[in-house]
């Protein structure tokens, strides 16, 4: 994990680490990750429903195709506050 350690996109190693630097770390730097940033009982959890896997794209080395992505449903504080149609 990111805990505590600022990093350039650059220097991050998978789309695994990319993706905590978003969720987990940010949750960390407003000092809120025991109980945000994490999908865990008793953490409160918003999701995003996206139109394609970025972890394949990144795997199978398309990751120039992740800027692609849309969201196709967004939920927050347990409602669906967007569905794309």
């Amino acid at each position: 994990m990111l805990r505590g350690k600022a990093q350039a996109a650059n220097s991050l190693k998978g789309i695994h680490e990319v993706i905590a630097s978003f969720i987990i770390a940010g949750a960390w730097l407003m000092g809120h990750d025991g109980r945000l940033g994490s999908i865990e009982a008793g953490k409160l959890t918003d999701l995003a429903v996206l139109s394609q896997d970025v972890v394949e794209l990144a795997q199978r080395n398309r990751a120039n195709g992740i800027g692609g992505t849309l969201v196709d449903m967004a939920v927050f504080d347990g409602r669906v506050v967007y569905e794309r149609r």
